[in-house]
């Protein structure tokens, strides 16, 4: 957690400066029990890269960034409750995908109010 700042500095500099990006790889420190496998995980991706450019190493173990399917059991938490008096907020509201979320919202969901936001001007589409 105390990292994510700096994810969120190096994954914007991957978009707004892509020349500069090299990549991501976040290794324990020593309080936190690196061992001496580490500095051996640093060698590995640093002489043997393989295209991953988000990379997290724990126990000795590598993390890359994926997206997958979440299944829901009995077992799973209920699915929030959405609020119709609330205002729901789309960051990047003002793109093609804020877009389309929010079309998703307001149509399946029935989401009456909705803020769209965005770092440019907004199209005339938005």
């Amino acid at each position: 957690m105390a990292q994510a700042p700096l994810w969120g500095l190096g994954r914007t500099i991957a978009l707004e400066a892509p020349g500069m990006w090299g990549g991501l790889l976040d290794l324990p420190s020593a309080r936190r029990g690196a061992g001496p496998w580490a500095a051996s995980a640093l060698a590995a991706e640093l002489l043997g890269p393989d295209g991953e450019d988000q990379i997290a190493v724990r126990d000795g173990k590598r993390y890359v960034a994926r997206l997958g399917r979440l299944v829901l059991d009995e077992s799973s938490p209920a699915p929030r409750r959405r609020h119709g008096e609330s205002t729901y907020l789309v960051s990047g509201g003002l793109g093609m995908l804020g877009q389309r979320v929010a079309r998703w919202l307001a149509e399946s969901l029935g989401i009456r109010s909705l803020v769209l936001t965005g770092r440019g001007e907004p199209s005339e589409e938005a």
